[in-house]
């Protein structure tokens, strides 16, 4: 029978009592057997409005032969008859139920996504996930929820921006940066990870994207004297995968290889993000806004270019084994900087 691990939080009203009731509810349901649940734990709110109360966070792993929408209409009655009431986003709520992972299945609609989107960076879930499903696997990133949450707890607090030229990387690694006191490592490409040339700026250059990944990796390198700054948390307005992305996308076997294996041996001493964020957004959009910025504007070539980089991007930042990637849109940075943000301060102990 399919297992599916469950979050739950409360921070309205007597939250205790509210989350027993929550679980009672559950172990009613037909066709679903709770298999273990795990301690409470009291967190820090996390995004959304200030001035809210702690919450108790629970998670609960299910074994059940009910689908999952139809599994998310059951939880959501749940939360309806204990009081939710969905006004505000990220706001005090009686009681939360959130699907985190069923089985291994990835699913991707309007109303559900599975794995819970925002999982893999949340120690208010990971923290109780673990109790008691800790082998479970991410089906996404490859990592067990044991994993997940033993990086989070002892990764380097360094979170790599990533996106298409023009998403608006720069803008969301400084407003983040500046919010929560964090340090910002600036690309040594200008602007927005664009070359330095305006005349070939969105050319593609071998040898180019070489040298730009040595600049970025020395600024990562893991002995770098900016680690032991006093700092809550690094943020680079790039990702060194990004040049591995133009490569793949835009050289040709036999060169591909070689280049590759060059940029492998350039960053191997770099320290891994504990968070990859990227920024994604239309590859016309990002075009008419640097255009709007002064930059030329593409021809078609360099459009298809520009395309094959941005999807090559999105393949590099999500292959499993990466670690946590969070997706934002780049043509909304108010909900990107919240997202982010709240990122943060969910990984932080």
């Amino acid at each position: 029978m399919p297992r599916c691990l469950i979050g739950l939080g409360s921070n309205l009203g007597d939250r205790k009592a509210l989350l027993n009731a929550a679980i009672a509810r559950l172990k009613e349901l037909p066709q679903v057997r709770v298999v273990s649940e795990s301690e409470f734990h009291e967190t820090p709110p996390v995004g959304g409005p200030s001035g809210q109360n702690a919450f108790l966070n629970a998670a609960v792993l299910l074994e059940t032969s009910v689908v999952p929408d139809r599994l998310l209409n059951e939880v959501g009655k749940i939360e309806a008859d204990l009081g939710r009431r969905r006004t505000e986003r990220w706001g005090p709520r009686p009681v939360d139920i959130d699907l985190l992972l069923y089985d291994d299945l990835v699913i991707v609609s309007k109303r559900l996504r599975i794995p819970h989107p925002r999982m893999a960076w949340r120690r208010f879930v990971l923290a109780p996930s673990a109790e008691i499903a800790p082998a479970m696997r991410h089906p996404e990133i490859g990592w067990t929820v044991r994993q997940l949450l033993d990086h989070i707890e002892s990764a380097t607090p360094y979170i790599a921006v990533a996106g298409p030229i023009g998403a608006g990387t720069t803008e969301l690694a400084e407003n983040v940066a500046s919010r929560l006191g964090g340090r910002l490592i600036r690309d040594p490409a200008r602007p927005e990870g664009a070359r330095s040339s305006p005349g070939k700026s969105y050319g593609f250059e071998a040898e180019r994207e070489i040298e730009l990944a040595v600049q970025r990796a020395g600024l990562l390198d893991v002995t770098s004297p900016i680690w032991g700054e006093r700092y809550p948390f690094w943020i680079s307005d790039f990702w060194v995968g990004q040049s591995a992305a133009a490569l793949r996308a835009l050289s040709e076997e036999p060169q591909r290889t070689e280049l590759l294996e060059r940029w492998r041996q350039a960053t191997r001493a770099c320290r891994a993000p504990k968070l990859t964020a990227l920024l994604d957004a239309p590859t016309e959009w990002c075009a008419e806004r640097l255009a709007a910025r002064g930059m030329p504007r593409p021809n078609a070539v360099q459009l298809d270019n520009l395309e094959a980089m941005r999807k090559a991007t999105i393949e590099q930042a999500c292959l499993a084994g990466l670690g946590p990637v969070l997706v934002a849109d780049g043509r909304e940075p108010a909900s990107a900087l919240e997202e982010l943000a709240a990122a943060v301060l969910a990984m932080e102990p």
